[in-house]
């Protein structure tokens, strides 16, 4: 169930995410995805409530590694026995269908979506065996 920094416009000051923008006026009253936008920490939108509740479904390419190594036959004119190039990948991709939107990690399961961004990490390097 997702809840504060997650969904609620406004959050101690914050501000109005995408998704609110989609929100209930006289006008849009039979599309609307999103309740009312109200300041107020009292209002219904701040309620739990199944509106709240998304699918945390996900899958996450945790680590990835490319690598090549170059034929003997262009290296071992130079007295190199071989070489490797290669390109590692932490946290590259993550496909989450319902939480996008709201900035939430779907590994960690507070529905807060008050913690710092999974950081994505690439590194390489050149691996050379006399």
């Amino acid at each position: 169930m997702l809840n504060n920094e997650a969904v609620y416009e406004f959050f101690q000051e914050g501000k109005v995410k995408p998704f609110h923008l989609n929100r209930w006026t006289p006008e849009t009253a039979s599309t609307a995805s999103y309740p009312l936008l109200h300041y107020s920490t009292n209002a219904n939108n701040h309620r739990g409530s199944s509106f709240w509740i998304r699918s945390a479904n996900y899958l996450r390419i945790k680590n990835i590694e490319f690598g090549y190594t170059l034929p003997s036959r262009w290296t071992e004119r130079i007295k190199i026995k071989s070489t490797r190039l290669f390109v590692n990948g932490m946290n590259v991709f993550t496909f989450k269908n319902q939480l996008d939107d709201y900035y939430v990690d779907p590994e960690i399961d507070d529905g807060y979506g008050a913690m710092y961004p999974i950081q994505k990490i690439w590194s390489g390097g050149l691996e050379i065996n006399f």
